[in-house]
């Protein structure tokens, strides 16, 4: 079973909820907002029927928030496979987790014979924009129904593939748009974020690394450890 941990507190983490509410109508599924904390997050860890989980908020090289900026989970947790997290299939979509917990869950998950992901980015990027809710919706509801089935490079490769078509899809669309003059506010950021959601994911398993063949290839800051 899937479960969402979703904080709400400021721009970019409110339209996250927005979108979070729409690809999880049962609230058993999500926890949002207030309710984001960490000791919430490690509970869905120790439910067994938990296998994968969607984070969607800030994020750092060594770190995942949770609500208020208050720590989710950390580089110890994955170390210490607090919960059982190495067994969890995670996909993050938090800023530049990919290259520090990513790569820690990876080496912590080969080292206890675990076979759980880490699905993290690789550089800052762009929350989604309310006037494209429903394509986020789209790109999203392929992300749920497809990363936690995703088991080895084949399966993961074209997961990529098919992310990167509908993304560039909605990207193509609204560059098209805004060069009609058929523009809004923040519509290039969009158009970034649309590009953004494949290019730089980074995809770790124990036995493997993925990342789209075309995928930027983005590396932390001492100032962003």
């Amino acid at each position: 079973m899937l479960k969402a941990f979703v904080p709400a507190y400021d721009i970019a983490t409110y339209e996250n909820a927005r979108l979070a509410r729409h690809l999880f109508p049962y609230s058993s599924n999500l926890i949002v907002g207030e309710d984001a904390t960490q000791q919430a997050l490690f509970d869905i860890f120790k439910l067994i029927h938990t296998k994968s989980v969607l984070l969607m908020g800030h994020g750092g090289v060594n770190r995942v928030y949770g609500q208020n900026d208050e720590l989710a989970i950390g580089l110890d947790d994955v170390m210490l496979n607090k919960e059982g997290l190495l067994r969890l299939n995670v996909f993050a979509w938090a800023c530049k987790t990919s290259n520090g917990i990513g790569t820690a869950f990876q080496q912590s998950a080969n080292l206890h014979s675990l076979s759980g992901s880490w699905w993290g980015y690789n550089a800052a990027i762009t929350a989604p924009n309310p006037k494209e809710l429903s394509a986020f919706r789209e790109i999203f509801t392929l992300i749920i129904n497809r990363f936690p089935s995703a088991y080895n490079e084949s399966t993961v490769s074209n997961f990529g593939s098919e992310l990167k078509e509908l993304c560039e899809s909605h990207r193509l669309r609204l560059i098209s748009s805004m060069a009609q003059g058929r523009t809004y506010r923040d519509s290039h950021e969009a158009a970034v974020a649309f590009r953004e959601i494949w290019s730089c994911l980074v995809v770790r398993f124990p036995d493997f690394t993925y990342r789209h063949l075309e995928g930027e290839m983005l590396s932390p800051t001492i100032a962003d450890i």
